[in-house]
C-alpha cells in the first residue's frame, strides 16, 4: 500500500511536472514562433525592399512579375547580375567621361557650361586661362560665373545665357585685346536639354582671328580684281570706239561702192576690202562677247520665238559661204519639238551661227546637217538637243578636250590655214551654259564631226505655222516628184511633203527620174535640184519637155547658184519657179500651193516683186546727229538710199536746237560728241514741249557690258553699234517705223468717230484660215443668229433688275463682239456687265438705249465684210 502510495505520489509529482514542463515548452516554443515571425517579416521587408531596387534598376516593367516568391537566392542572384551590369555601365560612363574630359582639354577652343543659376557645370583650362586674362579670376567647378565678370561686360553676357537658357540656339562674334593685339573670337551657344526641360547651356569658342585677316585679303583682292576689270572693260570699250569708227566708214564706203557700176577688177577689191572689214569685225565682236561672259554681265533675254526662224535666219548669213564650196547646207526639226520657244533668240543664233560657220569652214565637199530633236520635258521645261554635222576634216581624239577652251584651235597649222581667233566655240560653250544647257562633240579624223548642245527652255504658245504641218486641199494626195543626188535633202523634202498631205516619189539621178516620169505614174509636180552630176537641172528639164508640155508637169528649179542673163531665160521656159538654197519652209510651202492652185506665189526667184522704199510705207522725218564727217556722209548716203532725205548736225547742241525748230520722228544720236554729247541732249530734247516726242537712237562704237543698258536708261529708245550697216538702218526704220505710223493713226482716230468693225480683226479671222472668207462669212452669219436673244435677255434683266442676268448676258454679248472687232458695241456691254457686278442701276436705261443704237449699227456694217 504504501508503495502503491508512493507510487501514486511519484505519478502526481511527475504529473505536476510534465504540465510545469509543458507549461514552460508552450510559452518558449510561443516566443520562438514570435520571434520566427518577427524575422520573417523583416526577411520579406528586405526581400520587397531589394524587388523594388532591382525593378528600379532595370527600366522593365515586364521583369517585374519574375520575382512575387520570396526565394531569397533568386533574388540575390538577380542583384548580383544587376550589380555586375551596374559595375561595367560605371566602368564605361567614367572611361567616356575620361574620353571627353581629355577631348575638352586637349582642344584649343574654349569650352564651358553652366546650369539654369549661371553655375559652372563643365570648364576646360582653355577658358580658364582666357577668362583669367580677361577678368583677373580662375575660375572653377561650382562657382557662378556671373559673380566674376567685369562690370562693363556682365548685362550684355546674363542676356546671351538667359536666351540660351530660353532654348535659343545661336552664334555671335567678339574682339578682345589679348597680348597686346586683338584677337577675334566666334561664340556658339546651345542649350544642354534634360528630358523636355532646359537645364543648362554650353558655349563653345574658337579662334577666328586668321580667318578674319584671310577675309580680309579675299575682299581685297576682290577689290583688286573689280578695279582691273573696270580697267579692262574701260580699255576695250575705248579700243572698240577707236577700231570701229573708221571701220564704219570703211565697210559703209564699201557697201556703197558695190551697189554702183565697177569693172571685174574693181568689184572683187571692192570684195576684198568689205571682206577684210567683216574679219576685222568679227574678231572684235568675238573678244567683246568674250569679255562680257567673262565679267558675268551677259544678260539673256526671255522672249518667244519661232525656231525654225531662227535656224533659216542663221542660214541666210552663212548661204554665201556655201555656195563658194558648192555645199548644201541642211536642217530638220523633230516633228515632237514645239514650233515657238522662249529664250534669247539672239544668243541662240549666234550659237547656231558660230557652228555652222565652223562646219563650212573645215568642210570641202559634201554637206553641213542641222537637226532639232527633243530629249525631255520636266515641269514643262522642254529639253532640246541640237545637232551640227559636218563631212568636213574631223578632229583627233587628243584635241577635242582643248576645242571649247578660249584662244585654242586643233593646231597651229588650223589658224594658219583656216584663221579665227580660237574665241568661237569657248562663246559657244559659255552661252550654252547660261541656257542651262551642255556642249560637246563626237569626230572621227578624216570622216567628219558633229557638235551637239542641250537647251532647257519654257515653250511659247504659238502654235505651228501652216506650212509646218498644214494640210491643204491643194496638196493632200498630191503625187510630186523629188530629184536631188544628196539624200539628205531627199529625206528632209520627203518627210517635209508628207507633213502636207503629199505622196512623194524621190530619184537621186535625173537618169532615176527620166525613167519614173517615162512610167505611167502620174504626177502633179516636180521639184529638181540644179546641180547634180551626169545631167544638170537645166539639161534634165530640157529632157522633160521633150515627153511632156510644161502644163502637164508644173516644175520647180531648186539652186544654190545665181543665175545668169541666159540661164535666167532658159529656166524660164522649162521652170514654173526657181527657190533659192538653202530652202525655207515657208516659201517652199507658198509656191508649192500657188503652183497646185493655179495662182501666182509671193515667193520664187521667178517671180516679180515690187520693189516697195521703206520711206513710202513709213514716212518718217529723219535726224542724224554726228560728229565725224566721214561717218555723217556716209548714214546720209545710206538713208538717201532707201529714200530718206535726213538733216544732219554735228553735235548735241545742234540737235536740240534743230529739234525746237523742225520736228522729227526719228533721230539718230551718237553718244560721243563735242559741246554736248547724245546723252544730254536726249534728256534735253525729252524737255521739250511737243505733242510726240521722237524715237532716239543711240549710235555708239562702244560695244561692252552695259552699253546698251546705259543708253535706255539715259533715256534713249534703241541702240545700235558701229559700224553702222544699211540693214541696220533698215531694221531700225522697220521696228520704229510701224510704231511712229500705229502712233500717228491713233492720235489721228482719237479725233474721228471710232470705227463700228476694225477691219484688223477681220483681217486676223481671214489669216486663220489662209485668207478663205469663210470663217469671216461663219462668223458674221453666228453673230446675227446669236446676238438677238442676247439683246433680249440684257433688256429684260434691265427692267426687272435682274443684277446677275445683266452681268451673265452682257459678257457674253460683249466676247462676241471683241471677237468680231465691234469695240464700240462690246464697251457698252463691258459697261453693262459691270453695273450688273456692282448692283448699280444708275444710268441703265441710257446704256440700254445706247447699245441697242449700236447693235444695230454693228449689224448694218458687218453685212458690207461678208463675201457672197
Amino acid at each position: 500500500m504504501d508503495a502503491i502510495n508512493l507510487s501514486y505520489k511519484n505519478f502526481i509529482t511527475d504529473r505536476l511536472l510534465l504540465e510545469e514542463s509543458m507549461q514552460k515548452s508552450a510559452e518558449k516554443i510561443l516566443e520562438a514562433n514570435r520571434k520566427l515571425k518577427e524575422e520573417s517579416l523583416r526577411q520579406k521587408d528586405i526581400i520587397d525592399k531589394m524587388k523594388r531596387l532591382y525593378s528600379l534598376n532595370l527600366f522593365d516593367g515586364d521583369l517585374q512579375n519574375e520575382i512575387e516568391d520570396e526565394d531569397l537566392f533568386y533574388v540575390f542572384e538577380k542583384l548580383a547580375e544587376l550589380i555586375n551590369w551596374q559595375r561595367e555601365a560605371t566602368l564605361k560612363l567614367q572611361k567616356n567621361e575620361a574620353n571627353l574630359t581629355g577631348l575638352i582639354e586637349n582642344t584649343n577652343e574654349s569650352i564651358w557650361s553652366i546650369d539654369s543659376n549661371y553655375n559652372i557645370l563643365t570648364l576646360n583650362s582653355v577658358f580658364q586661362k582666357s577668362f583669367h586674362q580677361l577678368n583677373g579670376h580662375l575660375l572653377q567647378v561650382g562657382e557662378c560665373i556671373l559673380s566674376y565678370l567685369d562690370a562693363a561686360w556682365l548685362d550684355e553676357w546674363k542676356n546671351y545665357y538667359d536666351k540660351t537658357l530660353s532654348g535659343s540656339r545661336f552664334t555671335i562674334e567678339k574682339v578682345f585685346h589679348l597680348n597686346k593685339e586683338n584677337r577675334f573670337y566666334e561664340f556658339n551657344f546651345s542649350p544642354i536639354v534634360t528630358g523636355n526641360k532646359v537645364t543648362g547651356a554650353a558655349i563653345f569658342t574658337r579662334d577666328i582671328t586668321a580667318r578674319k585677316y584671310f577675309e580680309k585679303e579675299i575682299l581685297e583682292a576682290k577689290d583688286t580684281a573689280i578695279a582691273a576689270t573696270r580697267a579692262k572693260s574701260e580699255f576695250l570699250a575705248m579700243m572698240s570706239h577707236e577700231i570701229r569708227t573708221p571701220l564704219n566708214g570703211i565697210i559703209g564706203v564699201t557697201g556703197l561702192l558695190n551697189e554702183t557700176e565697177l569693172s571685174g577688177e574693181q568689184k572683187e577689191y571692192i570684195d576684198i576690202i568689205h571682206l577684210s572689214g567683216d574679219s576685222l569685225l568679227t574678231i572684235i565682236n568675238d573678244i567683246l562677247d568674250f569679255s562680257k561672259i567673262e565679267s558675268g554681265k551677259l544678260e539673256l533675254e526671255e522672249a518667244p520665238f519661232d525656231l525654225r526662224s531662227v535656224i533659216e535666219e542663221a542660214f541666210d548669213l552663212l548661204a554665201h559661204k556655201a555656195l563658194e564650196k558648192n555645199m548644201d547646207i541642211l536642217y530638220f526639226i523633230d516633228p515632237g519639238v514645239p514650233a515657238g520657244i522662249v529664250g534669247d533668240i539672239t544668243r541662240l543664233r549666234q550659237i547656231i551661227v558660230n557652228l555652222v560657220n565652223n562646219a563650212i569652214k573645215f568642210t570641202d565637199y559634201g554637206e553641213v546637217f542641222v537637226s532639232v530633236s527633243q530629249l525631255n520635258v520636266e515641269d514643262e521645261i522642254h529639253e532640246l538637243q541640237f545637232a551640227v554635222k559636218d563631212t568636213g576634216i574631223g578632229i583627233p581624239d587628243d584635241k577635242k578636250a582643248r576645242l571649247f577652251n578660249a584662244f585654242s584651235q586643233v593646231d597651229s597649222s588650223t589658224t594658219r590655214k583656216f584663221g579665227g581667233t580660237g574665241l568661237g566655240l569657248a562663246i559657244c560653250r559659255r552661252l550654252v551654259q547660261l541656257m542651262n544647257g551642255k556642249i560637246w562633240v563626237e569626230s572621227k579624223l578624216g570622216e567628219g564631226s558633229t557638235f551637239f548642245f542641250t537647251l532647257k527652255v519654257p515653250v511659247s504658245d504659238a502654235a505651228p505655222r501652216v506650212y509646218v504641218k498644214g494640210k491643204l486641199t491643194e496638196l493632200v494626195n498630191k503625187k510630186i516628184l523629188l530629184v536631188d543626188d544628196n539624200p539628205t535633202n531627199i529625206r528632209i523634202l520627203e518627210h517635209q511633203c508628207k507633213q502636207w498631205g503629199m505622196i512623194p516619189q524621190s530619184a537621186q539621178s535625173p537618169k532615176d527620174a527620166l525613167q519614173l516620169i517615162r512610167s505611167e505614174y502620174k504626177f502633179d509636180l516636180a521639184l529638181i535640184d540644179m546641180v547634180m552630176p551626169e545631167m544638170t537641172g537645166l539639161e534634165l528639164g530640157t529632157e522633160i519637155r521633150k515627153y511632156l508640155d510644161i502644163k502637164n508637169l508644173p516644175a520647180i528649179m531648186l539652186t544654190s547658184a545665181t543665175l545668169s542673163g541666159e540661164a535666167e531665160r532658159h529656166v524660164a521656159q522649162l521652170f514654173n519657179a526657181t527657190l533659192s538654197k538653202p530652202i525655207k519652209q515657208n516659201q517652199l510651202f507658198d509656191v508649192v500651193t500657188s503652183i497646185l492652185a493655179n495662182r501666182t506665189p509671193s515667193t520664187g526667184t521667178l517671180i516679180e516683186k515690187k520693189n516697195i522704199k521703206l520711206s513710202e510705207n513709213y514716212p518718217l522725218r529723219i535726224l542724224l546727229a554726228e560728229d565725224n564727217n566721214i561717218n555723217r556722209k556716209l548714214a546720209l548716203s545710206m538713208f538717201e538710199k532707201i529714200g530718206y532725205a535726213a538733216d544732219a548736225v554735228g553735235n548735241g547742241l545742234e540737235a536740240v536746237d534743230a529739234f525746237e525748230h523742225k520736228q522729227y520722228d526719228l533721230v539718230f544720236m551718237d553718244v560721243q560728241m563735242p559741246e554736248m554729247d547724245g546723252f544730254e541732249a536726249t534728256k534735253n530734247i525729252h524737255k521739250t514741249k511737243t505733242k510726240t516726242q521722237p524715237v532716239i537712237i543711240a549710235m555708239t562704237a562702244n560695244a561692252m557690258p552695259g552699253d546698251r543698258e546705259k543708253c535706255i536708261n539715259e533715256g534713249m529708245d534703241d541702240y545700235i553699234s558701229k559700224p553702222i550697216l544699211l540693214k541696220d538702218i533698215k531694221e531700225i526704220i522697220l521696228k520704229w517705223g510701224r510704231v511712229i505710223v500705229e502712233k500717228r493713226k491713233n492720235a489721228k482716230m482719237q479725233n474721228e468717230e471710232p470705227l463700228i468693225i476694225d477691219p484688223k480683226a477681220i483681217a486676223n479671222i481671214r489669216e486663220l484660215d489662209d485668207d478663205d472668207d469663210s470663217v469671216v462669212n461663219t462668223m458674221i452669219d453666228m453673230f446675227y443668229e446669236d446676238t438677238p436673244s442676247h439683246i433680249a435677255k440684257i433688256k429684260k434683266a434691265v427692267l426687272e433688275k435682274n443684277f446677275e442676268d445683266l452681268s451673265f448676258f452682257a459678257h457674253g454679248l460683249k466676247g462676241i463682239c471683241l471677237n468680231l472687232g465691234a469695240k464700240p458695241l462690246g464697251e457698252v456691254c463691258l459697261a453693262l456687265e459691270i453695273k450688273g457686278r456692282t448692283k448699280d442701276d444708275s444710268g441703265l436705261t441710257g446704256a440700254t438705249q445706247k447699245m441697242e443704237e449700236l447693235y444695230k449699227k454693228t449689224c448694218d456694217e458687218l453685212c458690207k465684210y461678208k463675201v457672197l
